[in-house]
């Protein structure tokens, strides 16, 4: 939303009439008076330089807005009747004293989109820093010439065209503190306007949310706020929007708490100017707009508290707020903990209904009057609306929350947890805060375990309330718990039927900044995530790597600015992303508020808190204390590479605001790239025939901190022309490679420029391939051997087509890996596809878990063999749709010829997906073979049946149990089938607990979250454990008498035999000790 450039101190009506209909006569007319701001005036601090930028560094942009502000005079059919507040009026009266000049950064150069690099110059292969020293900070180039330096360093410019004057950031308390002058006087928005006055007798029911929103009187350019207590599975901001497009409604600024995926469809309408911006948190599909420059204005970022402090102060007005109610009553009184749809607290909408100037409430639950309990009261309520449906209940809260799956995740939730007590901070009262994220959950239940065995009891804690903190309730080891957000159904329950204990709370009592007390200044210990931080101990929480905004702040800045001990949990490295950085891409929460930062490799404490380096260096090895320079270097080393600021353009699409309204950071958009190009390049090879053999090599880089080199990439495209340019029909001819470049590996970019030699030239298919140098950590193809005693919980599929997620293989603790180039891989994309797997095994360490691939079916799965095994270390082929044994034999037959093997020794995993197949199952799996697993492809085996496959599987239970039962007879673990639905936690442990059953040891996974459920399940439980002890006990105990009792019961042989599987698979897990008796 625009900034006016002068301050609203009186109510002025429109005389502009509404662009859309009247509303019914039964409804009261509004008042459309805007609301005068109150302007705070808070103590300013010092670390606050004005620069001067040169003006050959400045690009112009002339966005609408800026345009809507060179023209004052509006239409009458663009008229609104709320004037948009200006913040920098309302905090025109804060006097700054004069600063203290801090170090200023380096300004890097922005980069256009449209330079690239034309070369020839040799380079050597990248190498990997075994140190690595601080690198020059991040800065950014400015769309203005006049600029500013905040208290973190960052420059910004004076003046954001979509946004107005900057404040710069001043310290994270720097405008929070009170003193007799200067503490804020808030009067809601709501407040000085006379709101809807319902007389005696009049109904707030309107039938649509359309008329609802003629009553309100929207106009052009109006603001409307949502709230995201229905997460995913929210339908009511799409149903509004779409009424508002409806009514040819433009220009409309949204206000949402925060936007995720569910609501992609308004990208459209930014497109069809029916939005103009967004003030709020922007997630997925969004997120990605804006980063693609695709909203007219830049996105304001603010935390939860933040967001309430801009309301209050009249940073942000909101015309209309409408409030998703699970349950409401007609009168308007309405909570999220009843009905079909209940989310637990209406916390994020309180705020609203207390200052928008017209409030409607939207609900699929009417229940009598009055509708208690009362989260949002009916005082503040103008229109109450019924429709079928606010939204999709399993989304809204699931019914349990993901835990950390990984061993890095468990290990830095394991120290965070005891850090908190090492600290001295876990202690009997104290006050805790947990989020939803797998690694803060996590570490809030390794804290209760040493909460249980301390005997520690906490005085209260706060949330996003989960099942985790409901479970600590009602143990005893939390007292009381205070919500705002509840992200699963044990919560919601809680909060509905535990109200002596559990209370709901709004987001001005959480985290507003300037009140009379937050709740987050009484934390004594919180728990938090980030995408990155830097040796400054800055977090980012918004941008990736490569710039792009897909996340927003949440309670992130509140709960750190308010805790004792903050600590930050996560990698030093995800993948080939460092995550500890010498500077954070976007800075969320500036340093001074992050006290600790854990990481699977140890634990940097900011120096700042030199109590806490005494207090912890007696633990130092304990809690693997390290310096934050020495967790960067080992996730620069683990990454492969170091972290760079992304390139962007000048223009900014987002301003990142700390929670007292001044501006800590902005985000530039970043430089476009090729739709969905992740670790990955396009490559195109052209040839011309000019009487000489020329090779020019074009390079356009998107990163700056690529794998490869511009000078490397030209290096390796000629090494690649050298090698088959021999094989060419005419060697005397011109040929150009244009590579565009996302930070792909070696391995992927040898790939890509092979596959568009081969396609520009087909004389060279023939040829030998371009293979680069085997890396170190990876098997060749001679150590190839059958291994039947591998574990099989748990195999991941994997895209043989997408480098992004190849290069993960191994990394989530699955047992095995598959590539796969069958179902994942359209026919197009076939032969770069089997290049890419060839090189992908060559060079990616698949940790313990089996190099597997899936080939084709027919000629194509026998290409896929010549082009890949010859080169490779491949324990296993996955075969879709065997029907007949004598495909396996001519399978094992190409296999010896290619790689010159007198038998084979790569393992087969047959798949059974047609009727034929069931049938044949017992001759499939006769002797001799190299088989070690068998699976069902149901989708394909239903398909073929004619039959609608069901998510229980019922109609192919016959198919699940004659494959199991002929698996078993000859001796040939069954894996059962995929499980598609991967957010389906719940479904997916049921289906493993059917395939137990009948006699399945593993599964196939399409999703790594899987895998930790997998593998925990098809592992022996403790009761399974003990019992099998018992029996191979007395079966030991009995000797040679062969006879076995386990108390009144005799033990069969078979059971025995079952209990010494269990044994031995506990053993291999590392559950079991060999000499565990």
């Amino acid at each position: 939303m625009p900034r006016s450039k002068k301050k609203n101190t009186a109510s002025v009506t429109p005389t502009a009439e509404p662009v859309v209909a009247q509303p019914p006569t039964q409804t009261p007319q509004v008042n459309a008076t805007p609301v005068a701001a109150v302007t705070p005036q808070p103590t300013p601090t010092p670390a606050v330089v004005a620069t001067k930028a040169p003006p050959a560094a400045s690009t112009t942009l002339t966005t609408p807005l800026q345009t809507a502000a060179a023209t004052p005079a509006a239409t009458e059919a663009q008229a609104t009747p709320v004037q948009p507040s200006d913040q920098t009026a309302a905090k025109k009266k804060r006097k700054n004293k004069k600063p203290k000049k801090p170090a200023t950064e380096p300004q890097p150069e922005s980069v256009s989109p449209a330079v690239s690099t034309t070369t020839t110059v040799s380079s050597t292969t990248p190498s990997v820093p075994s140190s690595v020293s601080t690198s020059t900070p991040i800065s950014y180039a400015t769309a203005s010439l006049d600029t500013v330096t905040n208290a973190c360093g960052r420059v910004l410019p004076k003046f954001i065209p979509g946004y107005g004057k900057v404040t710069p950031f001043m310290g994270a308390h720097a405008l929070t503190t009170p003193t007799a002058t200067t503490s804020p006087t808030f009067q809601p928005n709501g407040m000085l306007t006379p709101k809807h006055v319902v007389i005696p007798g009049q109904s707030k029911m309107i039938a649509t949310l359309r008329e609802a929103l003629v009553a309100c009187g929207l106009r052009n350019g109006m603001t409307l706020s949502f709230h995201h207590h229905l997460r995913e599975g929210d339908a009511v901001v799409l149903q509004c929007m779409t009424a508002v497009e409806q009514l040819g409604v433009k220009d409309i600024t949204i206000a949402p708490t925060a936007l995720f995926n569910v609501h992609a469809p308004l990208a459209d309408m930014v497109k069809r100017g029916t939005i103009k911006g967004i003030i709020g948190s922007l997630n997925g599909a969004i997120g990605m707009l804006a980063s693609e420059g695709g909203i007219p204005t830049p996105a304001v970022l603010r935390s939860h508290g933040g967001r309430v402090r801009a309301i209050m102060q009249g940073d942000l007005r909101i015309d209309i707020a409408v409030i998703a109610a699970p349950c409401a009553d007609e009168y308007g009184n309405a909570n999220g903990v009843l009905g079909k749809s209940a989310c637990g607290p209406l916390a994020y909408s309180n705020i609203d209904a207390r200052c928008a100037s017209r409030v409607i409430v939207v609900t699929d639950y009417l229940m009598e009057y009055p509708c208690i309990p009362i989260s949002i009261p009916s005082t503040l309520v103008d229109f109450v609306v019924k429709v079928d449906s606010i939204g999709d209940p399993k989304k809204i809260v699931s019914g349990t929350t993901r835990i950390a799956d990984t061993d890095e995740a468990l290990e830095s939730s394991r120290l965070a947890a005891l850090c908190a007590y090492r600290a001295g901070y876990v202690k009997n009262g104290f006050g805790l805060q947990a989020g939803a994220g797998g690694s803060s959950l996590t570490s809030v239940k390794f804290l209760s375990e040493i909460m249980q065995a301390n005997k520690i009891v906490a005085g209260w804690a706060n949330g996003g309330t989960t099942a985790i903190l409901v479970d600590m309730l009602r143990k005893g080891l939390v007292k009381k718990l205070s919500t705002c957000q509840a992200f699963d159904i044990p919560a919601v329950e809680s909060l509905r039927d535990d109200p002596k204990v559990h209370c709901e709370i709004d987001i001005d009592q959480y985290a507003n900044p300037l009140n009379r007390g937050a709740v987050v200044n009484l934390l004594d210990v919180v728990v938090l995530g980030a995408t990155e931080v830097d040796v400054n101990f800055n977090c980012n929480v918004n941008t990736h790597a490569d710039g792009y905004l897909l996340h927003g702040i949440g309670g992130h800045q509140d709960t750190a600015a308010g805790s004792k001990l903050t600590i930050i949990t996560c990698p030093v490295a995800r993948g080939i992303n460092p995550i500890v950085v010498d500077n954070v891409v976007s800075i969320t929460t500036p340093g001074e508020c992050i006290h600790v930062i854990v990481t699977d490799e140890g634990i940097a404490i900011n120096p700042q808190r030199k109590d806490l380096l005494e207090k912890l260096a007696p633990y130092a090895d304990e809690l693997k204390l390290k310096t934050i320079q020495e967790l960067r270097d080992i996730g620069y080393r683990k990454a492969g590479r170091v972290a760079l600021p992304p390139k962007t353009t000048d223009r900014i699409i987002g301003v990142i605001e700390w929670r007292d309204g001044t501006v800590l950071d902005v985000v530039r958009e970043p430089l476009h790239r090729p739709k969905d190009l992740r670790c990955d390049c396009t490559v195109k090879v052209e040839k011309q025939d000019l009487g000489t053999s020329i090779y020019g090599v074009k390079v356009q880089s998107y990163d700056r901190n690529a794998f490869v080199s511009e000078a490397e990439a030209v290096e390796l495209a000629t090494r690649i022309l050298s090698h088959f340019s021999p094989h060419f029909s005419n060697p005397r001819q011109s040929v150009t490679v244009t590579i565009g470049d996302c930070s792909s590996l070696p391995w992927v970019m040898a790939a890509r420029i092979e596959h568009a030699v081969k396609c520009t030239f087909p004389e060279v298919l023939q040829a030998p391939p371009f293979l680069l140098p085997l890396d170190p950590n990876v098997p060749d193809q001679s150590t190839i051997a059958i291994n039947p005693d591998h574990l099989r919980r748990s195999q991941l599929y994997i895209p043989g087509r997408d480098p992004y997620m190849m290069s993960k293989a191994g990394s989530s603790g699955e047992d095995g890996a598959i590539f796969d180039l069958e179902d994942a891989v359209a026919p197009p994309l076939k032969a770069a596809s089997r290049i890419l797997v060839r090189n992908a095994l060559r060079a990616l360490d698949f940790r313990n878990a089996e190099r597997l691939v899936r080939i084709n079916q027919g000629a194509e799965g026998l290409q896929d063999i010549s082009v890949i095994l010859p080169y490779c270390h491949v324990d296993g082929l996955v075969i879709p749709k065997v029907d007949i044994r004598r495909e396996i034999e001519i399978l094992e037959s190409h296999i010896c010829q290619v790689c010159k093997w007198e038998s084979s020794r790569v393992a087969l995993f047959p798949l059974i997906e047609t009727a034929v197949g069931i049938e044949n199952i017992n001759d499939i799996l006769r002797p001799p073979h190299h088989i070690l697993g068998i699976c069902m492809g149901l989708e394909d085996y239903t398909a073929d049946c004619g039959m609608i496959k069901s998510p229980s599987n019922e109609e192919s239970s016959y198919a699940i149990r004659r494959l199991a039962n002929a698996a078993h007879a000859a001796r040939v673990p069954p894996l059962d089938t995929v499980f598609g639905d991967f957010g389906n936690i719940d479904g997916l442990k049921t289906s493993i607990t059917l395939a137990k059953s009948l006699g399945y040891v593993g599964k196939r996974c399409v999703h790594p979250k899987q895998i930790t459920i997998c593998n925990s399940c098809f592992a022996p439980t403790e009761q399974e454990l003990t019992r099998a002890k018992d029996i191979v006990r007395a079966f030991n105990k009995a000797g040679a008498s062969g006879v076995v009792a386990l108390g009144a019961k005799m033990i069969d042989r078979p059971v025995v035999l079952r209990a010494q599987k269990t044994i031995a698979t506990a053993i291999k897990l590392g559950i079991l000790k060999e000499n565990w008796e």
